[in-house]
């Protein structure tokens, strides 16, 4: 299965298919800790992508 951007961290605006960039990157990280302090935890695979090398 391949990893989807969750787009329920998108309320604001339409989710993006990919992050290309590092800002883009940042603000998704964002998001995700922000549904975090609301009790909106991330799926297990959603986790494992953010821990890739390609996102340090």
């Amino acid at each position: 299965m391949t990893w989807q951007i969750d787009g329920a961290l998108y309320p604001d605006t339409d989710p993006p298919n990919h992050l290309p960039t590092i800002a883009d990157q940042v603000d998704y990280i964002a998001r995700l800790c922000a549904a975090w302090d609301f009790g909106l935890l991330p799926d297990w695979e959603t986790i494992e992508e953010i821990r890739r090398a390609a996102w340090l």
